[in-house]
């Protein structure tokens, strides 16, 4: 488990990003007229409320989940041992808050 200091659930999307026009994925979505993307909207995006000022930058959500990501796979489906790669979690990515490793 890992907590990322000012990430969220759209920490690692690109929900949050804009296009040439200005408009994120989910207006881009209603611009576009896909069906569901009111409902999806109204009942849980806002209130994830991951893009805001100060929130994470989606680059670094990603580079910091595929490293973690990398580093149990390898261990459990390799029977590597990373506990080194784990110890060494918090100084390379200082955006991680807490986190639990139990290989």
């Amino acid at each position: 488990m890992v907590g990322i200091k000012g990430g969220g659930h759209l920490s690692v999307t690109e929900l949050c990003q804009t296009n040439k026009q200005g408009r994120n994925a989910v207006e881009e979505a209603q611009v576009d007229g896909v069906c569901g993307v009111e409902t999806a909207v109204i009942i849980g995006l806002p209130a994830l409320n991951d893009c805001g000022p100060g929130s994470l930058p989606w680059m670094k959500g990603v580079e910091i989940v595929n490293y973690v990501s990398a580093a149990a796979i390898d261990e459990t489906l390799h029977c590597t041992n990373r506990d080194a790669a784990f110890q060494k979690l918090q100084t390379r990515f200082p955006e991680i808050g807490d986190f639990l490793h139990e290989p």
